[in-house]
């Protein structure tokens, strides 16, 4: 066949069958046809409108007969566009995990209760962020992950109370603690909560102790305010122990008595927030009162229970006019103690030059030979 306006020239080998391509070997199918197919009457294409093989989008191969093989490639080509091509997968890089070298104390314990690095690497950061009982801490999961089936998991519960703050170290006994319980002989409940009070609050124990001491001086029951404060200060519902040195310096002003003194202590405890002002308005109501201590004994359950110091009492005219013409009279008294005073200067003054003037007067005479 010379197709000679397009320019091809298609031999066709007598064995060929219709359909077939040149440089197709005998036997092969041609486009579009299935091998059983051939056996059938076949001129020129099979009668069909959709041949088996072929790709969706192409058009019915009814009329067309005639068309040289070489067409239908392109047509293969054409309607295999927009079919989904293979996807590629991009090879990517693997994550390296960093090692994190565990300290000596840390490794031992992992090795001993055989936890996986993972946990081992949190317990490590954990132990990192709780410098101050980092020691206390670990000897305390020592305990408690002795004899347990499953260690990995209760120290997985331990590092969540960690992260939260609610982990307990072991409890050490301190030698201050000692030291405050036979001051005040506390019991062994009392000095058991001290203890912990120090192990979770180690980097303020020097201030908790020496607050704790100060307030036991003034304390009826020394044993259940320790803990009661203790408690408070455990549960955050107090950040600190209050500062007695205000109070302490209205005692010595006012010269309360022992009584009225404890009153005040348990009035700064409970208005811990507040106390400057307390003391401040406490101060004021005292300076017009002929017996403080029985004042503040009256007004401490007022106080406790959070209600105001009530202002001074106002002084009627006439005691503001007689107090005013006694400190004149005080002044005047004052001017004339002043006035006798500088008049007895003045003759001692005059004596004393007196005496020199005779002592360089007189000139003891010589005797005669």
């Amino acid at each position: 066949i010379n197709l000679g306006a397009f320019g091809v020239v298609v031999r066709r080998c007598p064995q060929m069958r219709p359909g077939m391509s040149s440089g197709m070997e005998p036997g092969m199918a041609p486009w579009g046809m299935l091998p059983q197919q051939m056996n059938g009457p076949t001129t020129g294409m099979m009668h069909m409108g959709f041949v088996p093989g072929m790709m969706m989008g192409m058009p019915s191969m009814q009329g067309m007969q005639g068309m040289s093989a070489p067409a239908f490639p392109n047509m293969l080509a054409m309607g295999m566009q927009g079919m989904p091509t293979s996807r590629t997968f991009e090879s990517q890089p693997e994550k390296v995990e960093v090692e994190v070298e565990l300290d000596p104390d840390v490794k031992a314990f992992c090795e001993h209760f055989q936890v996986e690095s993972g946990c081992a690497k949190r317990l490590q950061e954990a132990l990192s962020k709780r410098p101050d009982t980092r020691e206390a801490d670990l000897e305390g999961l020592w305990e408690h992950l002795e004899d347990v089936g499953d260690p990995s998991g209760l120290l997985e519960m331990k590092l969540e109370d960690m992260a939260t703050g609610q982990f307990l170290g072991k409890v050490k006994p301190d030698r201050e603690v000692e030291a405050l319980a036979l001051n005040f002989s506390l019991d062994e409940d009392a000095k058991a909560r001290l203890n912990e009070l120090v192990a979770r609050r180690a980097a303020r124990k020097g201030e908790d102790l020496v607050r704790m001491e100060n307030i036991l001086e003034y304390a009826e029951r020394p044993n259940s305010t320790v803990m009661l404060l203790v408690r408070q200060l455990i549960d955050k519902k107090m950040s600190s122990l209050p500062d007695l040195s205000e109070a302490e310096d209205v005692m010595r002003k006012f010269k309360l008595d022992v009584e009225a003194k404890r009153k005040l202590v348990e009035v700064v405890l409970a208005r811990s927030d507040d106390s400057s002002a307390v003391l401040g308005g406490l101060e004021l109501l005292l300076e017009s009162s002929q017996q403080p201590s029985a004042v503040v004994c009256s007004l401490a359950g007022r106080l406790i229970n959070g209600a105001d110091v009530p202002d001074p009492p106002r002084e009627p005219r006439t005691n503001v006019r007689e107090r005013d013409r006694e400190r004149e009279r005080d002044r005047d008294r004052e001017r004339d103690r002043e006035r006798d005073r500088e008049r007895d200067r003045r003759g001692e003054r005059e004596r004393c030059r007196s005496q020199k003037s005779r002592s360089r007067s007189y000139r003891p005479r010589s005797r005669a030979r």
